[in-house]
Protein backbone atom coordinates (compact mmCIF):
# COMPACT_ATOMS: atom_id res chain seq x y z
CA UNK A 1 0.00 0.00 0.00
CA UNK A 2 1.09 3.60 -0.86
CA UNK A 3 -1.12 6.76 0.40
CA UNK A 4 -0.70 10.69 0.99
CA UNK A 5 -2.62 13.33 2.10
CA UNK A 6 -3.09 15.60 -0.62
CA UNK A 7 -3.98 18.95 -1.35
CA UNK A 8 -4.49 20.34 -4.94
CA UNK A 9 -6.66 22.58 -7.23
CA UNK A 10 -4.51 22.14 -10.12
CA UNK A 11 -6.86 20.72 -12.76
CA UNK A 12 -6.44 18.88 -16.07
CA UNK A 13 -2.79 17.99 -15.64
CA UNK A 14 -1.33 15.01 -14.43
CA UNK A 15 0.40 15.55 -11.29
CA UNK A 16 2.58 12.59 -9.63
CA UNK A 17 2.63 11.74 -6.01
CA UNK A 18 4.57 9.25 -5.23
CA UNK A 19 5.82 6.78 -7.66
CA UNK A 20 8.70 4.04 -7.91
CA UNK A 21 10.65 4.46 -11.53
CA UNK A 22 12.43 6.29 -13.92
CA UNK A 23 12.25 7.27 -17.36
CA UNK A 24 12.94 3.91 -18.87
CA UNK A 25 11.91 1.75 -16.06
CA UNK A 26 8.99 1.74 -13.61
CA UNK A 27 6.99 -0.24 -11.20
CA UNK A 28 3.79 1.97 -9.83
CA UNK A 29 2.85 4.98 -9.36
CA UNK A 30 0.37 6.86 -7.01
CA UNK A 31 -1.05 9.70 -8.81
CA UNK A 32 -3.85 12.54 -10.47
CA UNK A 33 -4.68 11.95 -13.80
CA UNK A 34 -5.71 14.69 -16.04
CA UNK A 35 -8.75 14.05 -15.47
CA UNK A 36 -8.84 15.03 -11.64
CA UNK A 37 -9.11 11.74 -10.48
CA UNK A 38 -6.27 10.07 -8.19
CA UNK A 39 -5.27 6.98 -9.95
CA UNK A 40 -3.05 3.64 -8.66
CA UNK A 41 -0.88 2.15 -11.26
CA UNK A 42 0.78 -1.03 -11.59
CA UNK A 43 3.91 -1.66 -14.12
CA UNK A 44 3.99 -5.75 -15.17
CA UNK A 45 7.91 -7.13 -14.43
CA UNK A 46 10.40 -7.17 -17.35
CA UNK A 47 8.82 -4.30 -18.78
CA UNK A 48 9.24 -0.82 -18.99
CA UNK A 49 6.00 0.24 -20.34
CA UNK A 50 3.35 -2.68 -19.90
CA UNK A 51 0.49 -2.17 -16.93
CA UNK A 52 -0.04 -5.52 -15.27
CA UNK A 53 -3.63 -6.85 -16.48
CA UNK A 54 -6.51 -4.65 -14.81
CA UNK A 55 -3.62 -2.82 -12.94
CA UNK A 56 -4.69 0.91 -13.16
CA UNK A 57 -7.48 1.97 -10.66
CA UNK A 58 -8.94 5.27 -10.65
CA UNK A 59 -11.19 6.80 -8.74
CA UNK A 60 -14.36 8.65 -9.15
CA UNK A 61 -13.88 11.46 -7.11
CA UNK A 62 -12.66 14.49 -8.50
CA UNK A 63 -9.09 15.36 -5.80
CA UNK A 64 -8.62 18.94 -6.85
CA UNK A 65 -10.99 20.74 -5.55
CA UNK A 66 -8.57 22.73 -3.15
CA UNK A 67 -9.66 20.53 -0.22
CA UNK A 68 -7.36 17.82 1.62
CA UNK A 69 -7.58 14.52 0.61
CA UNK A 70 -6.26 11.21 2.15
CA UNK A 71 -5.40 8.63 -1.18
CA UNK A 72 -4.18 5.54 -0.70
CA UNK A 73 -3.39 2.44 -3.78
CA UNK A 74 -3.09 -1.11 -2.60
CA UNK A 75 -2.37 -4.36 -4.39
CA UNK A 76 -3.33 -7.78 -3.62
CA UNK A 77 -1.08 -9.39 -5.54
CA UNK A 78 -2.61 -11.34 -8.30
CA UNK A 79 -6.00 -10.45 -7.02
CA UNK A 80 -6.60 -6.49 -7.43
CA UNK A 81 -5.48 -3.22 -7.29
CA UNK A 82 -7.74 -0.85 -5.24
CA UNK A 83 -7.94 3.28 -5.00
CA UNK A 84 -9.45 4.71 -1.94
CA UNK A 85 -9.96 8.24 -1.92
CA UNK A 86 -11.24 9.43 2.48
CA UNK A 87 -11.29 6.04 3.41
CA UNK A 88 -13.55 4.94 0.90
CA UNK A 89 -12.89 2.67 -1.50
CA UNK A 90 -13.53 3.81 -4.89
CA UNK A 91 -12.65 1.08 -7.51
CA UNK A 92 -11.12 -2.14 -7.94
CA UNK A 93 -9.48 -3.63 -10.52
CA UNK A 94 -9.10 -7.46 -11.31
CA UNK A 95 -4.68 -8.21 -11.68
CA UNK A 96 -2.56 -10.82 -13.18
CA UNK A 97 1.00 -10.53 -14.03
CA UNK A 98 4.12 -9.64 -11.71
CA UNK A 99 5.02 -6.60 -10.60
CA UNK A 100 8.22 -5.11 -10.99
CA UNK A 101 9.67 -4.32 -7.58
CA UNK A 102 13.41 -4.42 -8.18
CA UNK A 103 13.59 -1.74 -10.81
CA UNK A 104 16.65 0.04 -9.59
CA UNK A 105 15.27 3.22 -9.73
CA UNK A 106 14.68 5.73 -6.89
CA UNK A 107 11.50 6.10 -4.64
CA UNK A 108 9.78 9.68 -5.40
CA UNK A 109 7.70 11.45 -3.01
Amino acid sequence: SVGAWIKSSTSATRQFIITKGNATQYSYGLEIDANNKATFQLIQSGSATDYCTGAIATSNTSVTDGKWHFIVGTLVPGTSCNIYVDGILEKTTTTTGTLATDVGADFEI
